[in-house]
């Protein structure tokens, strides 16, 4: 059992830090959600970007969505990058690391998580504008496996990095 320690307290850290965070995301109420994280961090920035893109767009943002002459897209709960954010947090928590390193880490895994949902609701909302048959498929199943698959890029090379770091120090 001694020899399964490390491996036992990686999955423990990461299970409690994940369902901690999750649970602290669960108090907070939708309607905050909506008029406070996801109009003015998710919807105002999408907007931004898809009105420079495509200023024909006419993208407006209401709460959690972004409405246009075209188009509705509903920002709820599951559709932050929440779930994803709290895995890498807990990751990087339960990796063995010096804290400078795990700082690093829960710095660029917020960013990454923040710039690959926002292209995800940049480019749900062009394909329900312009392919809508592909909206589902793609906001359920291709774009979800492919930012996990970006997610766990990062992570590997993040644990690389710091594994590489550590040998340096002390080879």
């Amino acid at each position: 059992m001694q020899r399964y320690r490390p491996q036992l307290s990686f999955v423990l850290v990461l299970v409690l830090g994940y369902v901690s965070l999750d649970w602290c995301y669960r108090q907070v109420p939708d309607q905050i959600l909506a008029d406070r994280v996801y109009r003015w961090a998710i919807n105002q920035v999408a907007a931004g970007i898809i009105n420079s893109v495509a200023p024909t767009a006419q993208v407006k943002v209401d709460a959690h969505r972004l409405v246009s002459p075209r188009a509705t897209l509903e920002v709820v709960r599951g559709c932050d990058g929440s779930g994803l954010l709290f895995l890498l947090v807990a990751a990087v928590l339960a990796f063995t690391a010096s804290w400078s390193h795990k700082l690093v880490g829960l710095l660029v895994a917020s960013v990454l998580v923040y710039v690959l949902n926002e292209v995800r609701v940049i480019t749900l909302y062009f394909v329900l504008v312009s392919y809508p048959r592909w909206f589902v498929p793609l906001h359920t199943s291709l774009i979800p496996v492919l930012i996990m698959a970006l997610s766990a890029m990062f992570y590997l090379w993040w644990t690389r990095w710091v594994s590489a770091a550590a040998s340096h120090v002390s080879g």
